[in-house]
C-alpha cells in the first residue's frame, strides 16, 4: 500500500510529505518514527485514513 508521510512543524503545520510503499501500518509507523528527531511531528496516513501521529515530544500526564 502507499502511504503518505508528512512532516509537521511544533505549531502542527505541514513541512513536506513524501509517499512511500509499505507492507502495513507497523512498517509505515517504524519509518515515522526513525523521523521523528529531525521533526517535531510526523504523520502516517493511508488514503483519508489517519494511521498515526508522532511527536518528539509529547505531553506526560505528569505536565498537565
Amino acid at each position: 500500500m502507499i502511504y503518505s508521510v508528512r512532516y509537521l512543524d511544533k505549531l502542527g503545520r505541514t513541512t513536506s510529505s513524501i509517499f512511500e510503499p509499505f507492507d502495513d501500518d507497523l512498517g509505515a509507523i517504524a519509518f515515522a518514527r526513525a523521523k521523528l528527531p529531525a521533526n517535531a511531528i510526523v504523520e502516517v496516513w493511508n488514503d483519508d485514513r489517519l494511521i498515526s501521529r508522532l511527536y518528539q515530544n509529547p505531553i506526560t500526564q505528569a505536565a498537565m
